[in-house]
């Protein structure tokens, strides 16, 4: 809940608070020449860096237009929409945006994508991602205006507006201090009701706990699966794997991130009138 921001009041300032887009991560390398993007993470089959420029129709010439004379490393969020019919946009969620990606067919004619900037890493030879908020936030905004229709900043608001707006959580900083060293934070969404199918607990090679249980949550009907971190700590998680079948078939609650359902959900409490409720472990 945005309330809980107050005890870290001391260390950012709301005026610095930037909306928490749900996105993916992308990394850009703007030159004269166009434009690559480029995913955080690495490819499981090649090793290298999963590129997704071929996904952003129309971004692979930004820079070409004249309108920059030095390269620019920048950071952001990469993001689709289809526009409203007052031309607002309407973001299409993270889960459909992750298969948008992952596909090889061409981008729906109706979704288009831009990035939202959160900082700008490098201009030219000049090391900039340390550089205090504000400063940072001009230069992407000198950016995002030579590019408008591919670029974005991230929309400025307290964090119940975010909240109420829809977005997953907010940014905030020091104004004297880079973005880098922001605070980030995303809602909890109120518990749902999940229904255990099966425990398929084992141990790993190194005496680890490894493996899920699968949940159907009976408010979606959707089926979701939790490792050891989700489910609980160690003794509940060996208890389980010992007597799988004492827990198929109960209800627990269960939290997620504000976003979507599931999105790194974790389990609150047992419903103990709704089936058989674990050993105090404490």
């Amino acid at each position: 809940d945005p309330a809980h921001l107050e005890k870290y009041e001391d260390k950012m300032d709301m005026t610095t608070s930037t909306a928490k887009y749900d996105g993916s991560s992308v990394y850009l390398h703007i030159t004269q020449k166009g434009t690559t993007a480029w995913s955080p993470r690495m490819s499981k089959k090649t090793g290298q860096r999963i590129e997704y420029t071929p996904k952003i129709n129309g971004l692979a010439a930004v820079g070409t237009n004249g309108t920059l004379d030095t390269s620019v490393v920048a950071m952001g969020e990469l993001m689709f929409y289809r526009e409203g019919p007052n031309g607002e946009k309407i973001w299409v969620d993270h889960a459909t945006s992750g298969g948008i990606l992952n596909s090889h067919d061409l981008l729906p004619e109706d979704v288009k994508p831009v990035v939202v900037i959160y900082r700008v890493d490098r201009v030219g030879r000049t090391k900039t991602i340390d550089l205090p908020f504000w400063e940072q936030r001009e230069i992407a905004a000198q950016l995002v205006e030579k590019n408008p229709e591919h670029l974005m900043l991230p929309e400025l608001m307290s964090p119940e507006e975010a909240k109420e707006a829809g977005y997953e959580g907010v940014v905030i900083c020091k104004p004297s201090e880079s973005v880098v060293t922001g605070y980030k934070t995303k809602w909890w969404t109120d518990a749902d009701d999940w229904r255990i199918d099966s425990v398929d607990f084992t141990y790993s090679e190194k005496g680890n706990v490894s493996g899920v249980v699968w949940f159907t949550s009976l408010e979606s009907g959707k089926q979701f699966k939790l490792g050891p971190g989700g489910v609980g700590d160690r003794a509940l998680c060996e208890h389980m794997m010992a007597n799988p079948d004492d827990y198929v078939g109960t209800v627990c609650k269960v939290r997620s991130r504000h976003g979507h359902e599931g999105r790194a959900a974790k389990v609150e409490e047992w419903h103990p009138d709704k089936g058989f409720a674990p050993p105090d472990f404490t």
